[in-house]
């Protein structure tokens, strides 16, 4: 279940992120103001700690894989 919920917080911050790509590359276009472009590009801290989490479960995952030779010994 938690592996299920990380997963979607992952998704939904991917598609956040390709959604603010997207808006700055409009904004780009249309020559807004390069500065004022910069401030929507920060994540909140929610994003963050999604994103830590998921790097944390990933290496936990793969630790948990390579050491499994050893352990059966």
């Amino acid at each position: 279940m938690k592996i299920h919920n990380e997963k979607e917080t992952y998704a939904r911050v991917q598609k956040k992120s390709k959604q603010q790509l997207q808006q700055t590359i409009q904004a780009l276009i249309t020559s807004e103001d390069p500065e004022s472009i910069e401030d929507d590009l920060d994540l909140t801290e929610e994003e963050i700690i999604a994103n830590r989490k998921i790097r944390r479960a990933r290496r936990h995952k793969n630790r948990k894989y390579g050491l499994r030779n050893f352990e059966d010994n």
